[in-house]
């Protein structure tokens, strides 16, 4: 992570990205696809970085999930590995 100077403005890399989302670095790639996720800025031709605001941002903006929505959702990934209550 670079961080300029006095600016409190800090760029992330990819994998710190994907830890700070919990997220893959596919499943980030794939959201930038469709216009899901913040744009990276250019650092050289063939390095981006993406400013940690906006990556906050775009997790703050993220919808709650309640426990049963959580549970419903679970289930539907893979109903034999939820136990039911």
């Amino acid at each position: 992570m670079a961080e300029p100077s006095g600016s409190g403005l800090r760029l992330l890399a990819i994998a710190d990205v994907a830890e700070l989302c919990l997220l893959s670095p596919r499943t980030i790639t794939r959201r930038r696809g469709l216009g899901d996720f913040p744009e990276p800025v250019a650092l050289s031709a063939k390095r981006v970085a993406w400013r940690e605001e906006d990556v906050l941002t775009w997790i703050a903006s993220r919808p709650a999930v309640s426990s049963g929505e959580r549970r419903s959702q679970l289930e539907r990934a893979a109903p034999e590995t939820v136990r039911r209550s």
